[in-house]
């Protein structure tokens, strides 16, 4: 077998559509002479799995340049050294944000105003005692225990005394 068989070839291509510019790869197998269209979205990303019908699999050896998910709540360039929650860059929410307006900006998408903050804050304090009983598992543990076991018997804990928890 050669070099080039087997290979996959790929050429960029763009196309107007209503007025913005669509961008997709068309990817050959040349071995096979199958080929893909696979869309590009806004972050320069494509479908692993748009690769299936040629029968190859895409392999990134440490996922140096594997996106593992979309997100609208961060963003990631450690390239660039670029890290944004929901929009806005950390050096900015660092300086200017507490842990708690940081936390709202995270599950409800936008920072709270001054009153949505105290608010917020109220809320979190009346839900941040631990209970007694979360406290005496805990303290059952030997004390040379792991602190990750210490921690799964905290939170395993707490979901007996809030059953009804759930997320934002």
């Amino acid at each position: 077998m050669s070099e080039t068989e087997g290979s996959v070839c790929m050429r960029n291509a763009a196309t107007r559509r209503a007025g913005t510019l669509a961008r997709h790869l068309v990817i050959k197998d040349e071995a096979t002479g199958k080929q893909v269209n696979v869309k590009v979205s806004e972050g320069n990303t494509f479908k692993a799995s748009d690769l299936k019908p040629l029968g190859v699999r895409s392999y990134d050896p440490g996922y140096t340049n594997t996106a593992a998910v979309k997100s609208s709540i961060s963003y990631i360039d450690g390239g660039k050294g670029i890290l944004r929650y929901r929009g806005y860059p950390i050096e900015e929410l660092a300086e200017g944000a507490s842990f708690l307006d940081v936390a709202h900006l995270v599950l409800y998408g936008e920072l709270p105003n001054q009153k949505q903050s105290a608010e917020w804050e109220s809320l979190i304090m009346q839900n941040s005692v631990i209970p007694k009983g979360v406290e005496n598992a805990i303290a059952a543990l030997p004390h040379n225990a792991h602190p990750m076991s210490a921690l799964v018997v905290g939170f395993s804990s707490l979901g007996a005394f809030f059953p009804q928890a759930h997320t934002a």
